[in-house]
């Protein structure tokens, strides 16, 4: 139920929604506060770089580290989009790609490690197709023995990733496990495998913002990208506290 009210109430309120909404309001109640508001909100979002003063807190809080030793990498899902991958035959990837890239590196970097992608669908609408197994198509063409590697399926958001891995893997005590998930997501993801008693390192990849992408330039497309990025981690960040599903509202690195 909790996943169902999410990807509901997310579809309601991103950023961009709510803005045409604003708009279609105005005109179908012919309401001009309507129509200037949201036009001001998306003229905005053109010159200012709000998505980036949004996102650049959330992936500067945890800068990626790599322990001389590693027995274990966990990569979290959300580089590929499932459903197009089934129907296209091939890998469709996002633009957080670099977790499967960054996990694989630092696996040949690391050999003694043990490789953990876990993914699932997290589609309102169960896709019948778990991202896992598009992960395991781009590392076979990469030449990864995917028998060395483990595969957690059956997850739908950031909590269950950590849940179910935790209890496939069953980590031993004192074991150095690194995290790979996208910079704006670490935050999160460091305080859920905190709360559930899980000691990782973290390693952040997908950066999206640089210091020039603080300054105002007329960039809608990223911008509206980079706010509703931004937006569902902070509103995450809220939900997942309340819920008792991280230590930390803001967690520490």
């Amino acid at each position: 139920m909790v996943f169902v009210i999410s990807k509901v109430l997310w579809d309601l309120v991103a950023p961009g929604h709510i803005l045409v909404i604003l708009l279609l309001a105005g005109l179908i109640l012919r309401r001009r506060v309507l129509i200037w508001t949201g036009t001001l909100g998306f003229t905005a979002l053109a010159v200012l770089p709000i998505g980036s003063w949004a996102i650049a807190p959330l992936q500067d809080r945890f800068p990626p580290q790599e322990p001389g030793h590693i027995d274990g990498i966990l990569v979290l899902g959300g580089s590929a989009d499932e459903l197009a991958s089934a129907e296209r035959g091939e890998p469709v990837l996002t633009g957080e790609v670099g977790r499967l890239t960054e996990a694989l590196a630092l696996a040949r970097r690391h050999p003694e490690a043990r490789l953990v992608f876990s993914g699932g669908s997290g589609r309102l609408v169960d896709s019948g197709t778990a991202e896992a197994r598009v992960a395991a198509q781009v590392w076979a063409r990469l030449g990864v023995d995917l028998g060395t590697v483990t595969f957690e399926d059956h997850s739908r958001n950031s909590y269950e990733n950590m849940v179910m891995t935790r209890d496939l893997v069953q980590p031993k005590p004192g074991a150095v496990w690194v995290l790979v998930t996208s910079a704006f997501h670490m935050p999160r993801a460091m305080g859920i495998v905190r709360r559930i008693g899980w000691d990782v390192v973290p390693h952040a990849t997908d950066y999206r913002t640089g210091t020039a992408s603080l300054l105002p330039a007329v960039d809608l497309r990223n911008q509206l990208v980079l706010l509703s990025l931004a937006s569902r981690e902070w509103a995450g960040l809220i939900a997942y506290r309340l819920m008792d599903r991280t230590d930390a509202l803001w967690p520490k690195p």
